[in-house]
């Protein structure tokens, strides 16, 4: 089932599992968990405890929110696509395949290297993917196995024994009570703790790959997570429950095994801990537009400009006021938060993207062109904090939007020596064609602002 952001489904329109006793609320249980576990792909400052994905306080339906991605839940998937597609016709909208929103997530969040979304850092391995469970299993499989091969997860476990001799320390209780009395004098317990690479996480390493081999059809994550198991050939099969993987806390020299952690409970939650297949899975996978578009763009300008240009994403630095208290100075106030400060050693120029829709840039006796005249107070207010002459207001096109030669520029009067230039920018975000096409345009419009308020 395809929807937008925002789109309200109908309780008729809903899926007939869906419908049944109870579904709603085990759904919403599934998006409550996926919301307290969102950090395995993104950290987003949220500090709401309940999920903002569904709205599900209605009477007639539910309400999808500011999100997209995909979901499963009791054998049917709901794909959430940008608002951006909202000028196609519902019917069209049903041709939409997810595929289209595979490539298009994959290729923002390969530029996202502000989230925490390790995966995405070489867009190309991943693209492709015919959903975002096989594209999670791919990463999860090269990333592991990468890791296990060049840093093996070795700890210390504690382990007790009995024997002729005492390797470690003599358990004194239990030999006197238990083992002397009833003629096994020879037999002397004892406790040690070996360096070891059958622990719990590698338990649960090897559980995982063993669950995703039976779920993945892409031989490539197949062929990693062979070699995973492999590797652990030495580590016993987990048997451990969901609370013994609570207890696992990887030591802050193995961070990068926080991440392995995090999604094999993932995968093990979402898929069952069986390694048959079944009806019942579930998994939701779904990111905040605003933050992707934002990351994207920040993303995107620091992968083609020069290294002598800084680029700062929400800068904390600046402040609104001076506070006084009876005459006294206590400190700063109100601070400000811009999305994108970009640097050379002569020039500062602010970038404030806003992920809504705005009139086309060639519409004929525009004054507005939908701007919210806050968005113009804020980047100005920023603007004159900063000193910076020129800032600029970053715009998605829709799709099939036509882009515009138009140039749109607002020119700000405060007291300041001279006027700061604001430009309106609408730029691809989606892809129509191809990545590489998307890119060009994109690379056209900042070599722009680059050539023109940078470089000079």
């Amino acid at each position: 089932m395809n929807v937008l952001e925002y789109e309200v489904i109908k309780w008729e329109e809903l899926p007939e599992a869906w419908k049944k006793e109870n579904a709603l609320l085990e759904l919403e249980q599934l998006l409550q968990k996926s919301w307290t576990e969102r950090t395995i792909f993104y950290w987003d400052e949220e500090t709401e405890r309940n999920q903002k994905f569904i709205d599900f306080n209605r009477a007639d339906g539910i309400k999808i929110q500011n999100y997209v991605g995909s979901l499963l839940f009791k054998g049917e998937q709901l794909n959430i696509f940008p608002k951006l597609f909202q000028k196609e016709s519902p019917k069209e909208r049903t041709k939409l395949e997810a595929s289209i929103l595979m490539k298009n997530i994959s290729f923002w969040l390969g530029y996202c290297d502000r989230m925490n979304i390790p995966f995405f850092s070489v867009r190309d391995s991943f693209f492709g993917k015919p959903n975002f469970l096989e594209l999670l299993i791919a990463f999860y499989a090269k990333y592991t196995k990468g890791l296990v091969e060049r840093q093996p997860y070795i700890q210390y476990e504690k382990k007790e024994e009995k024997g002729g001799f005492i390797r470690g320390k003599l358990l004194t209780e239990e030999y006197l009570l238990k083992q002397y009395p009833t003629g096994r004098w020879e037999q002397i317990p004892y406790k040690y703790s070996e360096f070891t690479l059958d622990n719990p996480l590698n338990r649960m390493i090897k559980r995982t790959c063993q669950l995703l081999m039976v779920r993945t059809k892409e031989e490539e994550s197949k062929k990693n997570l062979r070699a995973i198991i492999g590797k652990l050939a030495a580590v016993q099969l987990s048997a451990d429950s969901k609370r013994e993987w609570e207890r696992i806390i990887i030591p802050i020299h193995q961070k990068p095994y926080q991440t392995v952690l995090t999604m094999s409970k993932f995968f093990l939650n979402s898929l069952g801990n069986t390694v048959e297949s079944g009806k019942n899975e579930s998994y939701c996978f779904l990111f905040p537009t605003e933050l992707l578009f934002e990351h994207f763009v920040s993303g995107f300008l620091n992968s083609f400009l020069p290294a002598n240009v800084s680029i700062k994403t929400q800068t904390t630095d600046q402040y609104l006021a001076d506070l006084w208290i009876n005459g006294q100075n206590i400190g700063k106030a109100f601070g400000l938060r811009e999305d994108i400060v970009i640097q050379t050693e002569r020039n500062t120029i602010i970038l404030d993207t806003k992920y809504k829709e705005i009139q086309p840039l060639n519409t004929p006796d525009q004054k507005r062109f939908g701007i919210s005249e806050q968005d113009i107070r804020q980047i100005a207010i920023y603007a004159a904090k900063r000193k910076a002459k020129y800032v600029f207001l970053i715009y998605p096109l829709y799709w099939k939007e036509p882009s515009t030669s138009t140039e749109i520029t607002y020119q700000i009067q405060l007291q300041t020596e001279e006027p700061i230039q604001l430009e309106i920018l609408k730029i691809p975000f989606l892809i129509e064609k191809n990545e590489e096409e998307t890119e060009q345009e994109l690379k056209k419009q900042f070599q722009k602002i680059y050539q023109n308020y940078l470089k000079k």
